[in-house]
């Protein structure tokens, strides 16, 4: 058996490695934004092609079904086809502006930064200083972190609970949900079904969930394409009546 001193000394450097290892958690959210980015950088899709089956609901019913396709491309551009290719109806996300579209004409444009296009896909691609600025513009609490468990699976919980906040899979790095409590869009909406396409897990189901948390939408993703070889040209307004990939 060991003696007292010996005891104590392991005791010491077990309680010494412990907190050593929890000193290299992330503090805060700027060091996981930081640590998300150099983990997957140079390895993330660019560019992402899928379609969707939309399906909304009221009142925890199915409301209607459609089918939508979409294109992404670095930093934050994304188009989305309501319905069909010919329709015209649908909306395009380009320098954080929102751009909609009915029979072929743009009815409105509006700033507004894609917090979901943002923390899906271009926190993997884009300079983690300028990922931060924007949270911060959509009154997303980063100097709060806690690492929490749900369903078996740690996650890293970024911002007020109360308030703003989203959680990361602690393991993939990898949005796992989404809550916005301070605007008129409040919502909640919840990442899964991941599949691994090209060595990056992708969401191929998301839900959307009111204030009320009631189940107001779902896509589900099919066809999905990373490193899709897109013509930039389908990410001007001008041109959304056209475009196809």
């Amino acid at each position: 058996m060991l003696n007292m001193p010996y005891k104590a000394l392991i005791i010491t450097l077990l309680l010494f490695a412990i907190k050593d290892d929890d000193s290299l958690l992330p503090q805060n959210g700027k060091e996981l934004i930081y640590e998300i980015y150099n983990r997957y950088s140079g390895k993330f899709f660019k560019t992402l092609s899928f379609s969707q089956h939309l399906i909304r609901y009221e009142k925890n019913m199915e409301l209607s079904r459609e089918i939508m396709h979409e294109a992404y491309a670095v930093p934050g551009k994304l188009i989305l086809k309501f319905k069909s290719w010919e329709s015209g109806d649908g909306v395009l996300f380009r320098s954080d502006s929102i751009y909609s579209f009915m029979n072929g004409k743009m009815v409105s444009q509006e700033k507004r930064i894609h917090d979901l296009l943002l923390l899906c896909f271009d926190i993997y691609n884009i300079a983690p200083d300028v990922t931060i600025q924007k949270l911060r513009m959509l009154n997303y609490n980063l100097d709060l972190i806690q690492k929490i468990k749900q369903n078996g699976v740690e996650m890293y919980l970024i911002g007020d609970v109360n308030e703003n906040c989203f959680w990361f899979d602690a393991k993939s790095l990898m949005l796992k949900k989404l809550q916005v409590k301070n605007t008129n869009r409040a919502r909640t909406v919840k990442l899964s079904d991941f599949k691994i396409i090209n060595s990056i897990p992708i969401a191929t189901k998301i839900e959307f969930f009111d204030s009320g948390n009631n189940l107001e939408m779902v896509e589900m993703y099919f066809d999905v394409t990373p490193f899709r070889e897109l013509n930039d040209n389908i990410f001007i307004p001008a041109n959304f009546i056209q475009s196809k990939w």
